[in-house]
């Protein structure tokens, strides 16, 4: 910590199966969930180190299409891999590749997950479940249009993080999971309506099909927010700049 700003700090290990999927694959994960959990944070990222274990024999080709995209999403963020390393193991000892990352941010303010207040609003940043959906249909062989939702939201948190009073990206344990956490840490109870809950029909129609819960599916590149009735409008306004 520097006068007002604080050092943010976050690490994370990624395993995908399958590790290619309709809109993304390991390696965007790897840098979207990064850069993601220092934004939900209110942490404007300045810092990446990238390590990924391979299995041996893995295919370069495979290995040049997932490094491409962690240069994409490095060079669309404005967010650089300062460091890394690469490691071959023996076939057999992981299942084809691993990605460890470290990411390293600076925050004025911290955006914590128990400062829900009564009288709040809760707003998702977009529609739910779509990265569970993409990967379940990419593994199972079933035929879908839905992408996974996986990118980066740095930029949003930018625009909007002022405004909020607690945040959670809905990755492990989707939805519902993440709501109660951030309503038990706040002591709060949070009652929603699932008529306005952001799911699209063919996310449900393909739960209802494979017997999931809807509010468990995680998603990859959203976040929920807890925000006072007086800024809800506004925060709207901006996301929906971010999902035309």
């Amino acid at each position: 910590r520097r006068g007002r700003t604080k050092l943010v700090f976050t690490t994370d290990a990624y395993i995908v199966d399958p590790i290619f999927f309709p809109g993304g694959d390991i390696g965007k994960i790897a840098m979207c969930g990064t850069i993601n959990d220092l934004s939900v944070m209110g942490a404007r990222p300045i810092g990446i180190s990238l390590s990924i274990v391979l299995e041996e024999g893995f295919p370069k080709s495979d290995l040049e299409k997932i490094i491409k995209s962690i240069a994409i999403v490095s060079k669309e963020t404005g967010v650089p891999i300062v460091t890394g390393d690469t490691k071959v193991t023996e076939k057999g000892k992981i299942d084809k590749i691993e990605i460890t990352t470290a990411g390293v941010g600076l925050a004025e303010n911290i955006i914590s997950n128990n400062g829900v207040k009564p009288g709040d609003l809760i707003i998702a940043s977009g529609d739910l479940g779509e990265h569970s959906v993409a990967l379940l249909a990419k593994r199972f062989n079933y035929q879908t249009k839905i992408k996974s939702d996986s990118k980066a939201f740095n930029k949003e948190m930018e625009k909007v993080g002022q405004y909020l009073n607690a945040c959670k990206d809905p990755t492990r344990g989707g939805l519902a999971a993440n709501l109660v956490e951030m309503a038990e840490k706040s002591k709060v109870k949070i009652i929603l309506d699932e008529k306005t809950l952001p799911y699209k029909k063919e996310t449900i129609a393909v739960t209802e099909l494979l017997g999931l819960d809807i509010f468990s599916l995680a998603s990859e590149g959203r976040f929920v927010a807890s925000v006072s009735l007086k800024n809800a409008k506004k925060v709207l306004t901006i996301l929906k700049t971010f999902n035309k």
